[in-house]
C-alpha cells in the first residue's frame, strides 16, 4: 500500500502568511500530526508529500521515516495527486492500494483507517471514509446573492466524503489522467472516478475526522488532538 498526501495548496481563508498545514496545533504543525498518523499504519510501503514549488517549511519538521518521499505538487489537487503517483510509478504496480489524504485532516483514527482496508480487501474499485449526512440539507437559490431555500434534500442518499480515500493505484492514475485533460475540477479523488463511470464504497468514518480549513476548526482540532 501507498499513500499520497497533497499539501501543495495555501489555505487561504485561514488568513495565515503560510500554508495552513504548517500551523502548529498541540505542539507540532498539522501536517507533520497528519503524518505520523499515517505512518502507525505498517501496510503503509512509501509515503508521498506533494508539495509547493517553493516550499520552505516542509525540511524543519522533526519527521525520521525513511518511508517519507517528496515531490513537487500541481496547481491543482488533480496533479499534486498525480505527481505523487507517477513519483511511485518505479514501485507500484496496478492493483496495489493508493491510500490519499488530506494534509489538513491530522484527527483522522487510525482504526478506522484499519477497517476501511479490511473491508476493501475484495473491492476492484476503493473506498472512501465518509459519515452520514445528520442535518435536515437545503438546496439553495440564489436570489440577489443571497441563499433562499429551494428544497429539501433526501439525507437518506447523502453522505459526506472524508479522506483518506482507498483506491487502486492503476485506476486512480487512470480517473486522474482524464480529469487532467479534460479540465475538470474535482475535489477529492472519488469525484474523478465518478467521472469515468466508476463508483466507490463509502465506509464509516468519524465526525471527529475533520479537515481544517477556518480558524474554529484549528481550535476543535487541537481539542481532539490533546485528548
Amino acid at each position: 500500500m501507498w499513500c499520497v498526501v497533497p499539501a501543495a495548496g495555501i489555505g487561504s481563508r485561514m488568513g495565515l502568511e503560510f500554508p495552513k498545514q504548517y500551523l502548529e496545533i498541540a505542539g507540532k504543525p498539522i501536517i507533520q500530526h497528519t503524518i505520523e498518523t499515517l505512518l502507525k499504519l505498517t501496510q503503509i510501503n512509501g509515503l508521498v508529500v506533494c508539495l509547493a514549488p517553493h516550499d520552505r517549511w516542509f525540511s524543519s519538521l522533526q519527521i525520521d521515516d525513511n518511508r517519507v518521499i517528496v515531490t513537487e505538487g500541481g496547481a491543482t489537487r488533480a496533479e499534486s495527486v498525480m505527481n505523487g503517483l507517477d513519483r511511485l510509478q518505479d514501485v507500484a504496480h496496478d492493483r496495489d492500494w493508493a491510500l490519499v489524504h488530506d494534509a489538513a485532516r491530522p484527527c483522522v483514527d487510525p482504526a478506522d483507517i484499519e477497517a476501511m482496508i479490511i473491508e476493501l480487501e475484495n473491492q476492484a474499485v476503493g473506498g472512501v471514509l465518509a459519515i452520514e449526512a445528520r442535518d435536515t440539507l437545503k438546496q439553495a437559490d440564489i436570489v440577489d446573492g443571497k441563499p433562499f431555500s429551494q428544497t429539501t434534500i433526501d439525507r437518506s442518499k447523502v453522505w459526506h466524503a472524508q479522506t483518506p480515500q482507498m483506491i487502486r493505484y492503476a485506476t486512480l492514475r487512470t480517473a486522474l489522467k482524464h480529469c487532467i485533460e479534460d479540465g475538470a475540477s474535482i475535489t477529492d479523488e472519488a469525484s474523478a472516478l465518478e467521472l469515468i463511470g466508476e463508483s466507490v464504497m463509502l465506509c464509516k468514518g468519524s465526525v471527529n475526522n475533520i479537515k481544517i480549513t477556518t480558524p474554529e476548526d484549528q481550535y476543535l482540532a487541537e481539542y481532539l488532538l490533546t485528548q
